[in-house]
Formats: structure tokens, sequence, C-alpha cells
């Protein structure tokens, strides 16, 4: 009996079957994840992923029926072995690599129903990518820029000079500072986690292509900008409390100041998503009557 003969719960039998196999894999690296490893790499990737899931697991209604084809099956196969070369030098690689094997057995077993588990794969691959692809094109200078703007921001307020990407001060009680802002502190991974949001917002609630590309422009600019409010705080935490108060700060005033911006930026469009779908509500019985 051929594969594409198979009935649904069949499928969907030796789908979950063969997914096992992956199972062990993925709890290995996900055991190896040590809070040492998420204080110096950072814990985007894991909300990225959790952000991905999460979406998957609100859409599972909306998933489409099993549905296969010789051209799933062929895709998914090729996806599968494919995911076996790909490099995977961290963690979160690690888990996009057999992700990726459980997306290519979703598409042989269960056809067009992996066609948004496939989608989100891509958005958690971009997410964990960015930072990496921006720190390697343009870091050094991401962050000199990064470093410019919150320099001439907090030098208004407080003692400080700027040399390339170190930030030097006199703090308060004396002692000299040294805050060096290199192409982890630019914003990048920030950065990711609003674009994939952003992807996901747009998947939920698509808008019109000219509003679209302005509330992604405008929170690209808000993005940027919620980072030089973090290095300038920073900076003022440095000054009045010393050292150890950048190094307490740092972390958290990341999962402070993001958030805020988000939910601003968030309540940004849904009002525009609002008001898009009564335009179009509107438009409708326009039509009608």
């Amino acid at each position: 009996m051929g594969l594409i003969n198979l009935n649904q719960k069949q499928k969907i039998c030796m789908f979950l079957l063969f997914s096992a196999a992956s199972a062990p894999g993925i709890l290995k690296t996900i055991s190896e994840i040590s809070p040492g490893y998420l204080s110096t790499n950072g814990a985007y990737p894991w909300a990225i992923l959790f952000l991905c899931a999460f979406f998957l697991v609100s859409k599972r209604k909306e998933l489409s029926p099993v549905h296969n084809s010789i051209i799933f099956s062929i895709s998914g196969i090729t996806i599968y072995f494919f995911s076996f070369f790909m490099p995977a030098n961290a963690p979160e690689f690690e888990i996009f690599r057999l992700l990726l094997a459980w997306v290519g057995l979703a598409f042989v077993f269960l056809g067009e129903t992996a066609s948004l588990p496939a989608l989100l794969l891509c958005i958690f691959g971009f997410g964990i990518s960015f930072p990496k692809l921006v720190d390697a094109i343009i870091g050094p200078a991401y962050a000199q820029f990064s470093t410019w703007i919150a320099y001439n921001i907090a030098s208004f307020f407080i003692p400080v000079m700027q040399g390339d990407t170190v930030i030097s001060m006199i703090t308060v009680s004396g002692d000299r500072l040294l805050m060096i802002i290199n192409e982890a502190c630019s914003g990048s991974a920030s950065m990711s986690v609003f674009l994939v949001i952003f992807m996901l917002m747009s998947l939920d609630l698509p808008l019109p292509g000219r509003k679209w590309a302005f509330l992604l422009f405008f929170g690209i600019i808000g993005t940027f900008l919620q980072n030089i409010v973090r290095l300038v705080l920073l900076m003022f935490l440095g000054y009045y409390f010393g050292t150890p108060a950048i190094q307490g700060g740092e972390s958290i005033a990341g999962y402070i100041i993001f958030p805020l911006w988000y939910a601003l930026f968030a309540f940004v469009y849904l009002r525009c998503a609002n008001r898009n779908k009564k335009s179009i509500e509107e438009s409708n019985e326009f039509q009608v009557i």
C-alpha cells in the first residue's frame, strides 16, 4: 500500500512514530542550555521559538486538512535529508536542524498540513540568523553608530567621553569607568525579536501594503531607539552607581524597556488592524446595499 493511499489516521500515526525518533535529540540539546550560556549568548532564540510555537498552537484549528501528493512527499524527503547536512554550531541551530527534519516528515505524511509549521520554522530560522548576519556584515559600524547617538544624548546630562565604541567617565564616587558597546550590545537581538513578532502579527492580522510598510518602518525605528534608551540608562547607572549597577542592569533594562515599547507598538498595530477591518466591513455593506 503506497503512502498516498494511507488514510488520515494511519498517516498521523506514522508521522508521530517517526517524529518520536527526534525527541531525544531535542531534549538532549535543551538540557545543554545552561544559565551561563543564556547569560553570554542571550535568551532571544528561545523567546522566538516560544512565540512561533505559541502561534502554531493558537492556529491549530486553522491548519489545512491532511492532503498529500507526490510533490509534498518529494519535498518532504528532500528537506528531511537536507537537515542532516546542515551545520549546527550552537544549540538554537541544532534545534532548528532537528525541527527542519520534523517538518520534512510532516510534509511526507501530512502534506499540505505542514505548510504553516514550515512557514513558522522559516521565521524561527530568520530570527536566530538575523543577529549573526548583522554582527558579521555591519556589526562594528552598527555598534559605532549606536554608541555615537547614545553618547550625544547622555553627554547633555552627565560628563562622558567617547572613543569609537568605548564610553569613558568618572563616576560620582570618583572611579574611572569604561563602558564598551560591542555588536551584542547594539540591539540586533531585540531587532530580531521585533521583526519576528511583526511577521507573526502580519500573518494573523494582515494590513494593506502602505499601512504595513509604515508600521514596519515605525517599528524598526522605535526598536532601534528603545535600545538607545537602554544604553543611555546604563550610562546613568554607571555614572551614579558604578560598574556593578551596569552589570546588574544590562539584562534587566532590556527585559523592561523592550516589552514597554512593544506594548505601545502592538496598541498602534491593533488600532490600524481594527480600522482596516471596519473599513472592509463598511465597504461590503455598501456593496450589498
